[in-house]
């Protein structure tokens, strides 16, 4: 689980679906990433930084719980 990712997002009042739209995925592929049951490309976590945690670091974001 993306312990960190799940923080932020909750802080920044960023949805999952906010997320799925960045990444063109759905929704329940990104809530399977964010759950770990499956693995997010290092280019979708840039995407994410990117756009929503741009003060962040990958490494910040990938913590996991």
């Amino acid at each position: 689980m993306y312990g960190e990712l799940i923080c932020l997002m909750f802080k920044n009042k960023v949805s999952i679906t906010n997320i799925s739209k960045t990444l063109n995925l759905s929704r329940n592929s990104v809530a399977d990433k964010i759950r770990g049951k499956a693995k997010f490309s290092v280019d979708e976590i840039c995407k994410i930084r990117d756009k929503f945690f741009p003060d962040k670091t990958l490494d910040e974001i990938c913590k996991r719980a």
